[in-house]
Formats: C-alpha cells, sequence, structure tokens
C-alpha cells in the first residue's frame, strides 16, 4: 500500500510540474475545439482534449485554464495559471501510472490536484479505487474519501 500511495503523489506531483508549464514551458494540446479571450482569464479546450508535457499527459472531453493576475516586485502585470480544470472521462498518465476520473482539478496556488467521481489509481497491477482524491504535491499528503476505498496490491 505505501508503494501505491509514494507512486501516486510522484505521479500527481508530475501533474503540478504540468500546470506550472503552461505559463513557463511548452505544453502541447490537441482539441476539437479552443475558445480564448473574452470577458473570462481562461482558455477552453473541447472535444476529444489531449494535453501533454515532460512524459505527462491529461485526456478529458473538456479542459479549462484558469488564468489569473499577478503582480511582479517591478509593478509590472502578467498572467499565469491559476487552476487547471477537467472534465469528462479524465485520464492522467505518466507512463508508470494512470488515474482515471470524471473530473480533476489542479490547483496550482495550493499545490493541490483533486479528482472526483470514480477515481482509480493504478501502477503495475496495484489498484486504489474511491470517489475523491485530494493530493497536497508540496507535502505529498495524499487522502482519499467520499464512501470506502478500495485497493488491491501486489507483494
Amino acid at each position: 500500500m505505501t508503494r501505491i500511495l509514494a507512486a501516486c503523489a510522484m505521479l500527481l506531483f508530475a501533474s503540478t510540474s504540468f500546470a506550472q508549464s503552461v505559463s513557463t514551458g511548452r505544453v502541447n494540446v490537441e482539441a476539437d475545439e479552443m475558445e480564448l479571450g473574452g470577458v473570462s482569464d481562461k482558455a477552453i479546450f473541447r472535444g476529444n482534449v489531449v494535453a501533454s508535457r515532460d512524459g505527462t499527459t491529461i485526456n478529458s472531453q473538456t479542459l479549462v485554464v484558469n488564468y489569473i493576475s499577478v503582480t511582479a516586485t517591478d509593478g509590472t502585470t502578467k498572467k499565469e495559471v491559476g487552476s487547471i480544470d477537467a472534465t469528462g472521462g479524465v485520464t492522467i498518465n505518466t507512463g508508470r501510472e494512470t488515474i482515471t476520473a470524471n473530473s480533476a482539478q489542479i490547483l496550482d496556488s495550493q499545490d493541490k490536484l483533486i479528482a472526483n467521481g470514480n477515481v482509480k489509481v493504478l501502477q503495475g497491477n496495484d489498484v486504489l479505487r474511491g470517489q475523491k482524491l485530494v493530493v497536497n504535491l508540496k507535502t505529498k499528503k495524499i487522502d482519499m474519501s467520499g464512501g470506502r476505498v478500495k485497493g488491491s496490491f501486489s507483494p
């Protein structure tokens, strides 16, 4: 059990670097549609969304990148990623581990990843299931809640 929880923390830590990369590195995104700008500070990708960076891939039906304005020490303002919301058949894959859920949210400012609804974490033959997964990406603390948590682990 400790092995899969540690692996889950590593997977989700990789997902945080994905969230931060939107403003600092190269992210590849494919979708059927994209909406950007307007009155809201967000980019919305719809339909068969595939977003990847450094071997971590997020698949979903909708991916919303919410931007926030940040004032630098020199007084200039710039946009940074505040959060990423993925909905509709969400899969996060690093090549070694996979998380599936109905929805997932990466809260960059809080260093958290939250997955909701039919959450399943896979690493090799090990499986962890529950309704809600919350990972503190800074402390690597993992909480699975929302009903019975089920796990199947290989020795």
